[in-house]
């Protein structure tokens, strides 16, 4: 029975309820990050999250890393809609200077551990409709590095 017992401990997934990030299931020691879902307010929406650290980790770091998104989004959001904007004229001609929300809807974050500033990190966003794209943001800090599309 111990053999057993060992064994399902070795492969059960480890669960958490986080006060910010909500359920969340931890992905395994090789991985070191956590999945869950969260309210990201700015855009009224709940996205995926990935969040960086371990079994044991309080993910104190990583709340405050989620809260400053939240309170910089407005100029954030300015930064990642202007390469979103400039990344999609080549798949989608068609769209002009208009507001990049009103093609990108927030679909999921990652979340490092460490101080904002230096963190590398990305947000992704779909777009909704015919094309289905999943367009993703690379950040360092506050500067949006590169996109990566996935059609």
């Amino acid at each position: 029975m111990r053999l057993v017992d060992a064994l399902f401990r070795r492969f059960r997934r480890i669960r958490r309820e986080d006060p910010v990030f909500g359920s969340m299931l931890y992905m395994g020691d090789r991985l070191k990050y956590w999945e869950g879902k969260a309210k990201f307010g700015p855009t009224n929406s709940v996205i995926e999250i990935f969040v960086d650290g371990s079994a044991q980790d309080s993910l104190g770091e990583q709340r405050k890393f989620f809260e400053h998104v939240v309170q910089e989004w407005v100029g954030l959001s300015e930064v990642i809609g202007r390469i979103l904007l400039e990344s999609s004229r080549k798949y989608e001609p068609i769209l002009q200077d208009d507001s990049p929300w009103d093609h990108f809807k927030a679909s999921s974050l990652s979340i490092p551990q460490g101080p904002f500033e230096d963190a590398e990190w990305e947000f992704s966003f779909a777009t909704p409709g015919k094309t289905n794209r999943l367009w993703t943001v690379r950040m360092k800090g506050r500067q949006a590095r590169q996109v990566v599309v996935d059609d």
